[in-house]
């Protein structure tokens, strides 16, 4: 299994749903480019087909094959270009995870306005780990990459994966929380009818749930 985090977010952030999953799973979760300790990103103009490609030709100089695809928000739009373009029997199935890829229209300011209110809810939810694994990455992030935080946060709210989502023919579970507010369902509503082999189910929980609640990841991958 390859899990791909979400924006701000890096390797550390998932090391419990490693933990979680070790017991069925080899899992494998980097850092993308740009964040924790990988390399800095080349270019401001470097795209999420970039990511996508990066990680495809990563799959295969590993030589893994018949891949758990698993991608969370940001992640999930990477997933989606690393499902369409890499070789044949690399990936087996995907997994998007209340995730980014189809672009809708929201100001600067609502953005911000929604992330914090995620955020309240995040330190209702799990305070503790919501301090572990969104709030520290996320503050490490601003204090030593912050040109790489921001510039992947633009990219992030300008995301439109929809050729590479239509070009995947893998068995894909488009999993939604019912309480994310901070990318709308309507999202993966639209990936869903993309994706030819999808299905999309809504299970409790907000934007962050596998982070905050890996457990509701169990009956999905099991």
């Amino acid at each position: 299994m390859v899990f791909l985090h979400g924006w701000s977010q890096h390797a550390a952030s998932s090391e419990h749903i490693r933990a979680m999953l070790g017991h069925r799973y080899h899992v494998l979760a980097p850092s993308h480019i740009g964040f924790g300790k990988s390399s800095a990103l080349p270019h401001d103009a470097f795209s999420i087909a970039d990511f996508g490609h990066t990680y495809a030709a990563w799959l295969v100089q590993r030589q893994l094959t018949n891949v758990t695809l698993v991608g969370h928000s940001l992640g999930g739009a990477i997933a989606q270009v690393i499902a369409a373009v890499a070789p044949a029997s690399t990936v087996k199935r995907l997994i998007l995870i209340d995730t980014l890829g189809v672009t809708f229209q929201r100001s600067e300011m609502q953005w911000t306005w929604l992330w914090l209110q995620k955020e309240v809810r995040n330190l209702m939810t799990a305070p503790k780990r919501h301090a572990r694994f969104l709030v520290r990455p996320f503050i490490t992030h601003l204090l030593t990459r912050p040109r790489n935080l921001f510039t992947l946060s633009t990219l992030s709210k300008q995301l439109d994966v929809q050729e590479y989502a239509k070009q995947i023919r893998v068995p894909t579970e488009i999993i939604w929380g019912d309480k994310d507010t901070f990318v709308p369902r309507s999202v993966g509503e639209q990936l869903h009818q993309l994706i030819p082999q999808s299905k999309i189910v809504t299970i409790p929980g907000g934007h962050d749930w596998p982070l905050l609640e890996p457990e509701k990841l169990l009956p999905f991958v099991e």
